[in-house]
């Protein structure tokens, strides 16, 4: 499965445009990458040569996006469809149920702007129990906002009420799959907004999905361990 979906995505990056024409000029296409230097590490191969919105009414090949983001290591393609952008490809989580290790879960995320906020939906994996996919199918979904009045949503099992505290920090509330209601920070703004907004897609469900792994009870030599959500999430975090 893994040898066969590198292989394709070989193929599709082969043949993929290496330039575009941007105001009557024909451009090479750049490979851009962003990194925090440990949570997330993206390579954009082939992407439009000039910054677009996700409805700027472009019609063209986006690039192919690769990296990881909390542990998830992932595969997009993108595409600008005019209204929207769109990005399918495959996640291949960092935990993962017993018996279905190496499994790559399809994700396919959209991309629009309108009445003067960003537009993200769509879905990450199948009804196996992963890091992002819980045991309910609501787990899957992705189904948020982001504009000047904060970030609002669903993210995985995860309810988001954040609002804009200055220009490079949102806070608020994270509700989580107990029912627990947990203060949460996103801080890197900036960074963000530097991004592509199919690089944004990308990597944002991973982030506002992670948790930390905590050491647990000591019995006979074995060793548990018990995860908790990150309350606080920094993009644009170097080190």
């Amino acid at each position: 499965m893994i040898r066969f979906t590198l292989i394709a995505f070989s193929l599709a990056i082969g043949c993929s445009p290496t330039t575009a024409v941007v105001n009557g000029q024909r451009l090479a296409r750049p490979t851009i990458g962003y990194t925090d230097g440990y949570y997330y590490g993206i390579t954009h191969y082939r992407a439009y040569p000039e910054q677009r919105g996700a409805s700027s009414g472009l019609h063209a090949y986006g690039g192919r996006i690769a990296g990881y983001a909390c542990g998830a290591d992932f595969t997009y393609e993108s595409d600008y469809a005019g209204r929207s952008i769109h990005l399918s490809g495959f996640v291949q989580p960092q935990y993962q149920a017993v018996g279905h290790e190496n499994i790559q879960l399809p994700a396919h995320i959209e991309v629009a702007d309108r009445d003067g906020r960003r537009y993200l939906t769509g879905s990450i994996g199948d009804d196996f129990s992963t890091n992002f996919i819980a045991h309910d199918r609501s787990a899957k979904v992705i189904d948020f906002t982001l504009g000047a009045d904060g970030l609002h949503g669903q993210i995985a099992s995860r309810r988001f009420d954040l609002d804009i505290v200055d220009v490079d920090t949102l806070a608020g509330t994270m509700r989580i799959s107990t029912g627990e209601t947990l203060p949460f920070e996103l801080r890197g703004l900036t960074a963000m907004w530097s991004m592509p907004a199919a690089d944004q897609a990308a990597i944002l469900p991973y982030m506002l999905s992670c948790s930390r792994v905590d050491e647990g009870r000591h019995m006979e030599g074995v060793t548990t361990e018990t995860t908790a959500p990150l309350t606080v999430v920094n993009i644009g975090h170097r080190g």
